[in-house]
């Protein structure tokens, strides 16, 4: 009987044994060095969005909303799935000219996003000072979820089905021959298995090194910086992206989710940049004036793991037979999980997907 081995016991690590078990294997083990989505899921700001400018990216999307809508039903949870959509706010031409080809490419392959105007904008959300925006995009069924409502049901879900979730389980070297993966070694003892697959989130390129492979991931730390409420702030507001600043503003408790890129944040490290805190906050209050003398009462940092071109690395290498990549989602892991689960299941057992564009996900696209 093959023995499928889940190395990270985050979002994409237990998606993808859902998907498995779906399509019949029954001897699967998932190896998570601390708890349980202890590591970026449960740091993780819980957007789930479709707008993405591939193709690729948006059949994932999609797919993974119908897969977070159908959640709470599918598996008597609440991950509190609030559908009240992405704004991206376009302060260039060459960003709103971008938006138009995306949003028609996004509405022929099944998500509903669509352009708005400056108008249509400040109706939506008062409170948005609308200088040097031209345009937006919104697509209305995005929105945010609760990363680890997801990963305590989708565990509990795959224990009752006998998939052997295995914590404090440290992976420290994968064996093999030239054949291919013959299992790892778990605090210094070894475990057999047919197939590796790698879903170790931002400790992806340290967990190829142990197969030998050289995985260009590299984790990057992101901030978060939660206000206290604010009266002016909208209810119910859709998330609101700048991607000329990359700031990220969204709903939280009454008050408001900043997030933005910072420049040089590379390594493991999950300590909070204080330095960084201004620069966030100047730019959250000169898109939204109500944020700018709003107290901050909570902040994070994460690690995302980054590919050289922001797309997800999903596949298999020529030279490993058995060792399957999941990484390099930058940043969007939680929200695309359904999807790249089911394909990492698919190379897995041999059968991956024939409805996608793999090359655009494999590991080999690097190498040309």
């Amino acid at each position: 009987m093959t023995r499928t081995l889940i190395v990270g016991g985050g979002i994409i690590g237990l998606c993808t044994a859902w998907h498995l078990a779906e399509m019949g294997c029954r001897d699967i083990v998932v190896l998570e060095r601390d708890h349980v989505g202890a590591g970026s899921t449960g740091r993780a700001s819980g957007g789930i969005r479709q707008q993405f400018a591939r193709p690729v990216e948006v059949r994932m999307a999609v797919e993974s909303v119908a897969f977070w809508t159908a959640f709470d039903s599918a598996f008597a949870a609440d991950l509190r799935f609030r559908q009240t959509g992405y704004l991206y706010l376009l302060t260039t031409p060459t960003l709103v000219a971008n938006a138009e080809a995306n949003v028609a490419m996004q509405r022929a392959l099944g998500a509903p996003s669509r352009l708005l105007t400056p108008t249509e904008i400040g109706q939506l959300v008062p409170e948005v000072d609308l200088d040097g925006v031209l345009a937006g995009s919104l697509c209305p069924t995005d929105g945010r979820a609760a990363p680890m409502g997801a990963v305590v049901a989708l565990a509990r879900a795959l224990r009752a089905r006998g998939v052997d979730i295995r914590e404090a389980a440290a992976v420290t070297d994968i064996t093999r021959t030239a054949d291919g993966v013959t299992g790892v070694v778990v605090d210094g003892a070894p475990l057999a298995g047919d197939v590796v697959i790698n879903a170790a989130g931002p400790h992806a390129a340290s967990v190829a090194r142990l197969a030998g492979l050289a995985l260009p991931v590299q984790a990057v730390r992101m901030h978060q910086f939660v206000t206290a409420p604010v009266a002016a702030l909208t209810a119910g507001r859709p998330v609101l992206v700048e991607p000329a600043t990359t700031l990220f503003v969204a709903e939280e408790a009454g008050g408001a989710l900043l997030g933005m890129r910072q420049e040089g944040a590379y390594g493991e490290h999950l300590d909070v940049d204080d330095g960084f805190l201004p620069l966030v906050l100047a730019e959250a209050a000169r898109r939204i004036p109500a944020l700018r003398d709003a107290p901050i009462v909570n902040a994070w940092a994460g690690l995302v793991e980054m590919s050289p071109d922001h797309v997800g690395i999903i596949g298999t290498v020529p030279e490993l037979p058995g060792f399957v990549c999941a990484n390099g989602l930058s940043g969007h892991g939680f929200m695309l999980a359904p999807a790249v689960g089911r394909i990492a299941a698919g190379y897995a057992l041999g059968t991956p997907p024939e409805e996608l564009d793999l090359a655009a996900l494999s590991p080999l696209r690097f190498r040309a």
